[in-house]
Parts: structure tokens; C-alpha cells; sequence
């Protein structure tokens, strides 16, 4: 059971870094979630990567609520730059990062923070749901909780059982982000970066109750059509699975196994815009998704869709996007 009265008096500080760009719509319910959070002792940062609505005087009147809420308001320079400033002015012991358009629970601080300093871990990673309306219907699930290496972690963000390579979801210490930041202009910033943090830690505590709340909505960065500023995955995927590779061995399959899946999705969406569009990246992912093909069907964690879904972008182009209508349809259903 956690200590309630030990939690709200922790001496910890949590910095919570919030990006806001251009969300006026949804940022007051993500600031309030935050404000409502049954762990006291948080530094809020919101960081208004210059927006062009009413979100910063939204921001700025909310913070005047609360003196924990600092409001940064600055040119836009995009999501990474949004996050690297908010780290400047972290006060914290510990870090966590939650997007503008999400929210979380009230007890994802105090659930976290009290797995960290039972595991004296470096980084807690929850759950999350997703949903359109606010506030999402919560999973009941036990508070089961696992200590991870920080190989595991890499791993399961890797497969994306448990996790995925977010920045959000996750509470860090706030050492680990000594010497690393979001690259700026990439729009996998988080791709880039978690990595990294995770080859740093030693302890990790994974937590299976869903605690923070991811939005779907139109006219997110990762749904939109494919186009050169996307086709940024290509290289970023290669690097990451470079690192991985030349970090350890026995994750280097892991890793070939996301490259691959990241190939296979960015393959449907060019072919989805035309079969020559883009053809010098087709031709260089088409070159490094042959040349991993072993590695890739051979890896426990590739699912026979999957399998059958490269053996037809390589035999039989048009059933291969067929596939993947077909399977976008059904998805669509389903969350109907």
C-alpha cells in the first residue's frame, strides 16, 4: 500500500515539462490533471512553443492559479526545442515530460515516485490509455509492478509490449538527462533520445496500471501524410538501431526488428501517395529491409502478419497495401 500522508511530504521534487503548441482546445484539461496530482511537491513548466491561438493566455491564466506553475513563452522552434527548454529550468530531483494534448491520473506521481524510491530505481515506466474524450474510461487492472535492467527496458520499448519509446509515461532522474537533449527539428524526438537515457540507467521499475492518458486526434505530428519531414524516420531509425547494435549484441535482432517494422508501415504510406513517389527512399529502405530479412523473420517477437506483410511488399506490391486497408479499416471499426 502507498503511504499517502509520506507521498504528498516527499521530499522529491518532480519537475513535469509540458510542450504546448497550438492546442487550445485540450490544454487546460492537461494542466488541471497535473494540478489535481495527490503527490504536492511538483515544479509544473509549460512551455509555449509560440503559438498562434489562445493557448499561452490560457496557460498563463490557469498559472496564476497555482505558484507551482512556471508559463515559458518562447519563439517556435518545435517539439524537441519545447522539451530541451523546459529542462532548463527544472528544478527537479526527478523529471517527467507530458504532452499539451494528453493528461494523466491523479496518483501518476504518487504511484511512480513511491515504486522509485521502494526500487530505488532511475527511471518508472507506466502504462497508458488512449482516448479522444476526456476523461477516458479507466482500465482496472492490479498494481502489479516488475524491476526491469535497463537492457529489459530496452527491449520492451524495442518490441512495444509493455512500453514504448515515449518520452511521456515515464518519471526519470533528472541526472540522467546530464549531457543529453531533443534533437532539434527531428519530429521522432523521442525516438533519438530514450534510448540513450535507458543505456544510462541501472534500475528501471515498470508499472502495469495504465497512469497516463494519450489523445488520439487528427492532425497529430506521427498521423499525418507522408512527406520529406516524416521520411526523417528512415535515418533515425538506421542511427538508432546502430546505437543498440553497438551498445549490446543481444539486442541487436530487437532492434532490427523495429527498423523493420518502421520500414514496412513507411513503405505503405509511399506506396499509398504512388509507386514512384519518393523513390530514392524506397530504394534504400527496400535495400535495408532485404539485407535484415533473416534476421527479421528468424526474431522471436515477429508476428506472422508481419512476416507475410514483408514477403508481399517484396513479391506483390498492390496485396500488400491491399493488406494494410483492409487491416486500417478493421482498426477503424473497432474503435467505433
Amino acid at each position: 500500500m502507498i503511504n499517502m500522508d509520506q507521498i504528498r511530504d516527499a521530499k522529491w521534487l518532480v519537475s513535469i515539462i509540458v510542450p504546448v503548441f497550438n492546442i487550445q482546445e485540450y490544454v487546460e484539461v492537461c494542466i488541471r490533471s497535473i494540478m489535481c496530482q495527490t503527490y504536492l511537491n511538483i515544479q509544473i513548466i509549460i512551455v509555449d512553443d509560440g503559438s498562434e491561438d489562445d493557448s499561452g493566455r490560457i496557460c498563463e491564466n490557469i498559472g496564476k492559479e497555482d505558484n507551482r506553475i512556471i508559463v515559458i513563452h518562447k519563439q517556435n522552434g518545435g517539439l524537441s526545442d519545447a522539451r530541451n527548454y523546459g529542462l532548463k529550468y527544472a528544478e527537479g530531483d526527478f523529471i517527467c515530460f507530458v504532452d499539451g494534448d494528453d493528461a494523466i491520473d491523479e496518483n501518476f506521481i504518487s504511484i511512480m515516485m513511491d515504486k522509485i524510491i521502494k526500487c530505488k530505481a532511475d527511471i518508472a515506466v507506466t502504462n497508458y490509455i488512449s482516448f479522444k474524450t476526456f476523461p477516458p474510461q479507466k482500465e482496472v487492472k492490479n498494481s502489479i509492478y516488475e524491476n526491469w535492467s535497463s537492457d529489459r527496458l530496452i527491449k520492451e520499448m524495442l518490441v512495444s509490449i509493455n512500453c514504448d519509446h515515449t518520452a511521456w509515461g515515464k518519471i526519470y532522474k533528472k541526472e540522467l538527462w546530464n549531457n543529453v537533449k531533443f534533437p532539434k527539428g527531428k519530429i521522432y524526438e523521442d525516438y533519438l533520445s530514450i534510448y540513450k537515457i535507458a543505456e544510462k540507467s541501472e534500475k528501471v521499475v515498470w508499472i502495469e496500471q495504465p497512469l497516463y492518458y494519450y489523445r488520439q486526434r487528427v492532425g497529430s505530428i506521427i498521423k499525418s501524410k507522408i512527406d520529406e519531414n516524416k521520411l526523417s524516420i528512415v535515418k533515425v531509425a538506421s542511427d538508432v538501431t546502430n546505437d543498440i547494435c553497438n551498445y549490446s549484441k543481444n539486442l541487436s535482432k530487437y532492434a532490427i526488428y523495429r527498423q523493420t517494422i518502421i520500414y514496412i508501415k513507411i513503405m505503405y504510406e509511399i506506396l499509398e501517395v504512388g509507386e514512384y513517389a519518393f523513390k530514392s527512399y524506397q530504394l534504400e529502405i527496400m535495400e535495408i529491409i532485404k539485407s535484415n530479412m533473416r534476421i527479421f523473420l528468424e526474431c522471436p517477437v515477429t508476428r506472422s502478419v508481419d512476416k507475410l506483410r514483408l514477403k508481399l511488399l517484396i513479391k506483390n506490391r498492390r496485396l500488400f497495401v491491399l493488406s494494410y486497408r483492409i487491416s486500417n479499416f478493421m482498426k477503424e471499426l473497432m474503435m467505433k
